[in-house]
């Protein structure tokens, strides 16, 4: 039996990622999975998880993502990115918090980063074995186009979010026949809300389309219908064998004060520690896969 994690982003509501993966390896004592894959900051929270760094994820989280150097409005005034994503990466990842890719490379998971090409829209998937500079890939995981508002280069290419064209990747081949632990950043909505408010979503971003070209406009546009077919998805999973783990509430995507984050982390926490179908799942791999305890 193969076990994945998909983790979803949206900025700071990535803080209750963090959370859940910190119960997931420090409560129920799942160290290792198959296969991990997400979007945006639960990229970040994943890595962190797999390289067994989980108190310095909450180290970020709690001490650096709280500094108004990180994220900020005011930052729109002066033509700064609203979301410094070069100080997270290139000072916090790589200097504050060292974030070990190197183990993280050597890693049997096979964890699975969605990129979007900047060029053409669409979605190009990397992974913990790229030759590529693991560090410039996580950057343009997080590369969100309204908040950081630039492209990141790989390689010869420019990538932004995975987020933009893969919100959350539930169909990559890797994931197939593994036991799914889905953690989301929103909670479950009446799918008539759900449709309403996809569509402000879409019009408001359809007011920004000259800013980013267009094929990546187009997958902004077509961004409501993918959520919610996605979250149809999700539906038919929780049926299923698989975990689902969400908040209860709506989550503040850019409050990065230390109260809203902490009780994020917590409600992460929470939620994951008293999942009972998760608790059954932990149960079968602890029989039957014990090795991703170690």
């Amino acid at each position: 039996m193969k076990v994945s994690i998909i983790a979803e982003g949206g900025a700071m509501r990535g803080a209750y990622v963090a959370g859940a993966l910190k119960a997931l390896y420090e409560y129920h004592g799942l160290k290792s999975v198959d296969v991990a894959t997400g979007s945006s900051a639960g990229i970040a929270d994943l890595a962190y998880y797999l390289t067994g760094q989980i108190h310095d994820a909450y180290k970020v989280w709690t001490k650096y993502l709280t500094k108004p150097i990180f994220l900020s409005v005011k930052h729109a005034i002066n033509h700064f990115p609203i979301v410094d994503i070069d100080y997270l990466v290139d000072i916090v990842f790589k200097k504050k918090v060292i974030l070990n890719t190197r183990k993280l490379k050597k890693l049997k998971t096979k964890f699975i980063i969605p990129l979007t090409n900047a060029n053409t829209g669409k979605t190009e998937y990397f992974t913990n074995k790229t030759n590529f500079d693991f560090f410039k890939v996580l950057k343009a995981a997080l590369a969100v186009p309204f908040f950081y508002g630039k492209k990141v280069q790989v390689g010869k290419k420019e990538y932004y979010d995975g987020g933009v064209s893969d919100p959350l990747p539930l169909n990559i081949p890797e994931l197939k026949n593994t036991r799914k632990i889905i953690i989301l950043t929103h909670p479950k909505k009446e799918r008539a809300l759900f449709m309403i408010a996809c569509s402000l979503l879409g019009t408001i971003k359809r007011i920004c389309i000259p800013l980013f070209g267009e094929s990546l406009c187009k997958k902004i546009k077509e961004s409501d219908k993918l959520h919610l077919k996605q979250e149809r998805q999700i539906e038919r999973l929780e049926k299923q064998q698989n975990v689902i783990i969400r908040p209860k509430k709506e989550l503040l995507r850019l409050n990065n004060s230390s109260k809203n984050i902490r009780q994020s982390i917590d409600e992460g926490y929470n939620d994951t520690v008293n999942n009972n179908k998760l608790i059954e799942l932990i149960k079968e791999l602890k029989k039957n896969r014990p090795e991703l305890f170690c």
